[in-house]
């Protein structure tokens, strides 16, 4: 499992390249797991069955719809513990902040669209920049 961090300030384009990114790793038949870090979210809407579970105390809420599933589970984790969780079957692993983290290959969004990897600014300005970019990166 090759594993990238995209780091950089609000506005620079981190959610686009993660996009692009994926969309990239899927056309070529890669199994593909994204994380992002949050300061705070809202993972169930007030006045639903999992929402009301969660709001009783269960440490972790799970629901499943079709083929898809989600897990809320309330814990302090460790990014290293949530990368042991994702299945070994796994192509691409990306993973969007977790600045404090300095432990895998991490693209940093400098500016709007502007990155720069091992010391070296790389132009992202457009989808087919981002994808060669990613492309080159997976041949390494």
């Amino acid at each position: 499992m090759k594993i990238l961090q995209i780091v950089g300030n609000k506005k620079v384009g981190k959610t686009t390249t993660m996009v692009n990114f994926v969309e990239f790793a899927k056309s070529e038949n890669l199994t593909v797991v994204c994380l992002k870090q949050a300061h705070e979210a809202q993972f169930d809407v007030e006045g639903t069955d999992t929402y009301k579970f969660a709001q009783a105390g269960a440490d972790a809420v799970g629901l499943t719809v079709g083929n898809e599933m989600l897990w809320h589970e309330k814990t302090q984790t460790e990014l290293s513990d949530l990368i042991s969780k994702v299945s070994k079957d796994t192509d691409l692993l990306l993973l969007e902040g977790f600045r404090h983290v300095a432990d895998y290959p991490r693209l940093t969004l400098i500016e709007k669209f502007k990155g720069e990897y091992n010391g070296i600014e790389y132009d992202l300005s457009d989808t087919m920049k981002r994808k060669d970019w990613l492309k080159q990166w997976l041949t390494n």
